[in-house]
């Protein structure tokens, strides 16, 4: 005895494709204006885009190989300064989570 669920087939497809953002954002695939998109800047700090966020920060001008690199004690007053984040982590981990609810949603789950 079997079941049979309409749509499960989609489902699998539809968190395949999820699971392919998520693991792109992971290695480093996405871009900062993905991730920090302008509407979450906006709402979070006193820039209206990432690049006005960084020209302003102390990685202006700097080259700097990944995120995690931009950790540093001047980037974290930084970012106390300018958002309600504590840290460059912080806010970066939130950027994070609020891609993956917008991933879910384009992928047509309902998340709260």
């Amino acid at each position: 005895m079997g079941f049979k669920f309409d749509g499960m087939k989609e489902l699998q497809n539809q968190l395949k494709k999820v699971e392919k953002q998520a693991r792109d954002a992971v290695s480093g695939e996405i871009s900062l204006g993905e991730l920090f998109t302008d509407d979450f800047m906006q709402k979070n700090t006193n820039a209206k885009s990432i690049e006005e966020f960084l020209n302003e920060s102390p990685m202006a001008g700097k080259e700097v190989e990944t995120v995690e690199a931009m950790s540093t004690p001047e980037m974290d007053e930084y970012v106390k300064a300018q958002t309600e984040f504590s840290s460059w982590q912080e806010i970066l981990q939130e950027a994070a989570d609020s891609y993956a609810v917008d991933m879910f949603r384009k992928a047509g789950f309902k998340v709260e």
